[in-house]
């Protein structure tokens, strides 16, 4: 190989070794955008067949919310598993029955909404369950 040759040879591949470089530095300098923060999954679930006491469920993170019916008067069974917790159970009396010091029985009121507080967040697809009275899993929907 000549030495005039191998001279113009390095001549251009000094640029090409300098841009090969920089590229990776100027690639990871400046701001970067945050990441958008997640919302909690929202389970709506909607009574089949007209529930007369039940209007609607929603669950976000760990809260369950039961809106009940302006006319709704009977006691109301709510069941929630969640996977790898106790089960949560309560027996909602009808509104004005006195709940005689049990623990688990708590009065609601129609038209207003009660909230339940689940020791972990629900997740259908961890295999999470719940009953709230006609109320089952397959009746909700991800909002």
């Amino acid at each position: 190989m000549e030495r005039r040759s191998f001279v113009k040879g390095a001549a251009w591949s000094v640029p090409v070794i300098a841009a090969a470089v920089a590229t990776p530095l100027a690639a990871a300098s400046g701001p970067h955008p945050s990441p958008e923060p997640t919302k909690p999954p929202i389970l709506v679930c909607t009574p089949p067949n007209h529930d007369p006491d039940v209007e609607s469920v929603s669950i976000t993170g760990n809260l369950m919310l039961i809106k009940f019916r302006p006319g709704a008067q009977n006691s109301v069974d709510v069941t929630v598993r969640i996977a790898g917790q106790r089960e949560v159970h309560l027996n909602l009396v009808s509104p004005g029955t006195p709940t005689n010091g049990v623990a688990h029985m708590k009065n609601y009121l129609p038209g207003q909404v009660f909230t339940v507080t689940l020791p972990d967040a629900y997740n259908r697809r961890r295999g999470d369950w719940l009953q709230v009275k006609t109320v089952h899993n397959e009746n909700c929907v991800d909002a």
